[in-house]
């Protein structure tokens, strides 16, 4: 817009060019920048400083402590801060491939009851495989354990499981028929 335009603008009062320019002009003024304490979808993650609305930061990021101002002393300690957490997911991961290894390692026997045609009477879930596993020293939670659908036959089925700090493992699990002489 030229000089003229805007001039001609106040001349003749008009008001949807003079309410767009006031919201052009309030929007530059109502941003802050924070620096982040913790990661927030769609906005950032820890240590960054970021630019948000000024209601954003004030009613909801700084109150509920999920953001502070980015002083110099703010700074420093949010990256000390964040050294230690990620030290801590290093460990963490290190264990979960511990874990996993283990796993590889590990024999998945389940017995259960079948008909002659290998029908199973119920069936296999990633719960019981679970169970299993807690029985042989393993904590395996059994959101960790990928099935598409119960086992319902007897067999040798891959299972795929799926550990925090993107570690896959697959495994064989054979289930076999509970005879009874």
């Amino acid at each position: 817009m030229t000089k003229e335009g805007f001039f001609f603008a106040l001349k003749r009062k008009n008001r949807c060019l003079l309410k767009m320019l006031f919201k052009a002009f309030n929007e530059e003024l109502s941003k802050m920048k924070v620096l982040l304490k913790e990661n927030i979808d769609r906005l950032g993650r820890v240590g960054d400083i970021v630019e948000v609305a000024d209601g954003y930061g004030r009613n909801y990021l700084i109150p509920y402590r999920k953001a502070v101002l980015p002083t110099e002393e703010n700074i420093r300690q949010i990256e000390k801060e964040k050294e230690k957490m990620l030290a801590k997911l290093a460990k963490e991961k290190e264990e979960f491939e511990a874990l996993a290894s283990k796993l590889e390692d590990t024999s998945i026997t389940i017995t259960m009851k079948a008909s002659e045609e290998g029908h199973l009477y119920g069936s296999v879930t990633s719960q019981i495989i679970s169970e299993f596993l807690m029985e042989e020293g393993l904590n395996v939670p059994s959101k960790w354990i990928q099935l598409d659908e119960p086992i319902k036959e007897i067999g040798v089925y891959n299972v795929l499981f799926k550990m925090p700090h993107e570690i896959h493992v697959e495994t064989k699990v054979w289930v076999v028929s509970d005879t009874e002489d």
